[in-house]
């Protein structure tokens, strides 16, 4: 009869739907972690925490993943991204201040590289970057600044 009608899944999505699906599927990831119990108690039936259980560490994870399935994203920000994760976990099971001081620092400098590289390559970047600055730094600060009191003060480290 002269109409045409398409379904609303055969259109493609412009940036602020996207965003919109991403930002719904990140609350519902966090929901849905945040009520799992600790693997670490699921693995070892203590409550001890693993490193996936560390907020920062499950956010970055998060935003490896995105980045990794993103094709315009900026190729040096996951590799980056994944160095810091990974001295982060390093981090997290050493014993002494002074090697997990060094981790942490890694950590920082892969994460602070990573910042970088998203802020080079435009606006569109930016809020990844910001869940960089404002989540996982400020919990890695937070960490490096327990390390350097327990190693100022000579006491030994603390298992997580």
């Amino acid at each position: 009869g002269g109409r045409w009608l398409l379904d609303r899944s055969d259109l493609p999505l412009t940036d602020s739907q996207r965003q919109t699906l991403q930002t719904r599927a990140d609350a519902i990831r966090a929901t849905v972690d945040a009520a799992l119990p600790s693997r670490a108690a699921l693995r070892h039936g203590d409550r001890r925490r693993s490193v996936v259980d560390l907020d920062p560490f499950r956010r970055g994870a998060a935003l490896l993943a995105e980045l990794r399935a993103t094709p315009e994203a900026p190729s040096g920000a996951a590799p980056l991204l994944e160095d810091g994760l990974l001295a982060l976990a390093e981090a997290h099971h050493l014993f002494a201040p002074p090697a997990k001081l060094a981790a942490l620092r890694r950590a920082r400098a892969a994460l602070g590289r990573a910042v970088g590289v998203l802020g080079l390559h435009g606006e569109a970047w930016h809020p990844r970057l910001r869940v960089i600055e404002d989540e996982l730094l400020p919990h890695i600060a937070g960490l490096c600044r327990s390390a350097e009191r327990r190693q100022r003060r000579g006491l030994p480290g603390r298992y997580n």
